[in-house]
């Protein structure tokens, strides 16, 4: 009787074994399908360090671009900074800083939109004071802005072509 409540016990732990190991190589097949897809994405020569900075954060998720590219994005990028603190009527040297995004993926088989949008992410910088310090505050805040939604678009991609493209391209 010991020994069937053994082989009942192993009998159990193999099938859960072998049930979580097939759903452990579903999941990676997905995340294949998903960066193969989004190196598909093309994009025109980037104008400045933050669009670098972008293409760059969205492409480390990917992988490299492809040479024949499924899909172009056209994107553009907006950065503004404002003041936003101030005690007692003294004024400080901390900035808010707001980027957003607009882009537009649009098929190159069939010239048509397949999707579009807007993102947009904020950042705070500037808590130092000399002005230099401030300045390069500023610079970096606009750079960690471009990469995050750099990935947030790459984020919303790979759930865009899960649902809209069967996990497949």
């Amino acid at each position: 009787m010991l020994w069937a409540k053994r082989a009942y016990l192993a009998g159990s732990i193999m099938l859960v074994l072998l049930l979580a190991g097939c759903s452990a190589v579903s999941l990676q097949n997905l995340g294949d399908q998903q960066r193969r897809q989004l190196a598909e994405v093309g994009f025109d020569v980037p104008k400045n360090r933050a669009e670098q900075l972008f293409i760059r954060a969205f492409r480390e998720l990917s992988g490299p671009e492809v040479a024949d590219p499924l899909w172009q994005l056209s994107f553009r990028l907006s950065y503004s900074e404002t003041n936003s603190l101030s005690v007692r009527g003294t004024s400080s040297s901390l900035t808010s800083s707001d980027m957003s995004l607009s882009y537009q993926l649009l098929s190159l088989e069939t010239g048509m939109l397949e999707t579009s949008g807007s993102l947009s992410a904020e950042a705070s910088s500037g808590a130092v004071s000399s002005f230099y310090a401030q300045t390069t505050s500023a610079r970096h805040a606009e750079e960690r802005l471009a990469e995050l939604l750099g990935t947030r678009l790459a984020q919303r991609l790979t759930s865009y072509f899960a649902r809209n493209r069967g996990g497949g391209g």
